[in-house]
């Protein structure tokens, strides 16, 4: 999936901004250091984990490596872990373009969940950078 991002170039809010959001996360907030090899957690407002992982690769700004275990139930938990990279890429008219890559079985349950999931996170994401606030979620 590739969405265009209009406004100046991300920077390091790309992989900076859901730590301690919950309006672009699916209601998770989000802690690392975004260094590689830092752990990464996505955490519900009670404190339980929603799903985890590792950073793998960084690039500050441009791109990220992860992977990411859900574990909102369990039959999503059982598949395991799945591989995710977001790269920005300046686009001629001033703005990004970003792409986020997930390394899916067709036909699995990760694949079901993630099918609209990712729209909703990457959306959030463009709300705040594009106006500094968090997507609201009625």
């Amino acid at each position: 999936m590739g969405q265009v991002i209009r406004g100046a170039c991300i920077g390091m809010a790309t992989w900076r901004f859901p730590r301690g959001s919950s309006g672009s996360t699916l209601g998770t907030r989000v802690a690392s250091e975004w260094a590689a090899g830092s752990p990464l957690t996505y955490t519900y407002p009670d404190g339980s984990i929603a799903a985890d992982g590792k950073v793998l690769e960084i690039e500050p700004g441009r791109r990220v490596v992860m992977s990411f275990h859900p574990r909102w139930y369990p039959g999503i938990e059982a598949e395991g872990p799945i591989r995710m990279s977001w790269e920005v890429e300046p686009t001629d008219d001033g703005g990004s373009k970003l792409t986020v890559t997930s390394a899916l079985t067709p036909g699995s349950k990760s694949a079901e969940e993630f099918a609209g999931g990712i729209v909703h996170i990457v959306s959030g994401l463009k709300t705040f950078i594009e106006t500094g606030e968090p997507l609201s979620v009625a």
